[in-house]
């Protein structure tokens, strides 16, 4: 089979997971989570109830050990999990199908094929996860490790479509190198402390009636002081990056670096509305795939360009 067949459902594979993430981010802000309170299944159903009347007169008390004895049936919080939960399905079934179609060039490009079997495993394991998130009731940090798993498939379906690619033919000085590491260790430790705020905020959101929106930005702690410090240092290297885009040859690297570029502009624009507009739900999710997008970026740039060693003179 033609390496170029890898390239293209991998490619399709990645912005697949990203559509996932940014629903995933979007069931978080909203408050969808519990909208189906079981796993695999909804209410016992694999298709959701579309109203109450469909469910039965006990049903908070039957999902009761999972919370649900405090909520109410929110057609749209379920249909909203049950989306996210599709989609999921369907990543993985795009996942396998990388990893069968990186089988056949196993002896040709033994990296494709370990990195497309690492990305399943993993996503096999996310599916295992999903159920417990259901089951520990949305426990914070176990939504962020789902969230960190998710992340380290981008980065492995990029690792594959990264080597099933040679290195282009122009030299990339060694500072300008250093420094899109640098800017990776920057956007990984964003999303680290992002996602340890947002952890605060899930708190907040649970005594929401105790505590108001507007107060919930001035009370959040030290890891929201230096996620605003950190921000300011990734747009500053984002900056000298897209400074040395105009001094190399390679048009790949300067697309990559300036869509890096633009892509941290607009997760700090976002970032500064979500803070004096007090969080609004819909822009959450924007900002986390922002700050995906520009992780998957970053990690492509670095194995593309600091870690790959043929020649190639296309990546499509």
């Amino acid at each position: 089979m033609k390496i170029s067949w890898y390239r293209k459902w991998c490619l399709v594979t990645i912005i697949a997971v990203y559509i996932l993430i940014l629903v995933g981010a979007w069931v978080r802000s909203s408050g969808s989570g519990m909208g189906c309170p079981d796993w695999p299944k909804c209410f016992g159903r694999y298709i959701p109830p579309t109203s109450i009347q469909e469910l039965p007169p006990d049903y908070q008390q039957k999902y009761a050990h999972v919370g649900y004895d405090e909520m109410t049936f929110n057609v749209v919080k379920t249909w909203t999990e049950y989306l996210n939960r599709v989609l999921g399905v369907l990543v993985g079934i795009f996942i396998l199908i990388t990893f069968i179609i990186s089988f056949s060039l196993k002896k040709q490009y033994p990296s494709v094929f370990y990195y497309s079997c690492s990305a399943l495993i993993l996503v096999v394991f996310q599916g295992w996860l999903g159920s417990k998130v259901v089951a520990l009731k949305l426990v914070p940090w176990i939504v962020t490790v789902h969230m960190g798993i998710a992340l380290a498939i981008v980065a492995l379906l990029i690792a594959g479509y990264g080597s099933s690619v040679a290195k282009p033919s122009q030299e990339i000085p060694s500072w300008l190198k250093r420094g899109m590491v640098f800017f990776f260790v920057i956007i990984t430790l964003q999303i680290i402390l992002g996602t340890h705020v947002r952890e605060e905020v899930d708190h907040f959101l649970l005594r929401s009636s105790v505590i108001p929106r507007t107060e919930w930005i001035e009370k959040l702690g030290i890891f929201f002081t230096i996620h605003k410090i950190f921000s300011w240092v990734a747009f500053a290297v984002a900056t000298g990056l897209l400074m040395g885009s105009f001094i190399i040859d390679s048009v790949l690297l300067k697309r990559v670096l300036r869509a890096l570029f633009a892509g941290v502009f607009l997760e700090m624009i976002v970032g500064i509305v979500l803070v004096y507009r007090h969080l609004p739900p819909l822009l959450q999710p924007v900002h986390l795939v922002l700050a995906t997008g520009v992780f998957g970026l970053a990690f492509f740039a670095i194995y593309f360009f600091c870690f790959a060693k043929k020649k190639s003179d296309s990546v499509f």
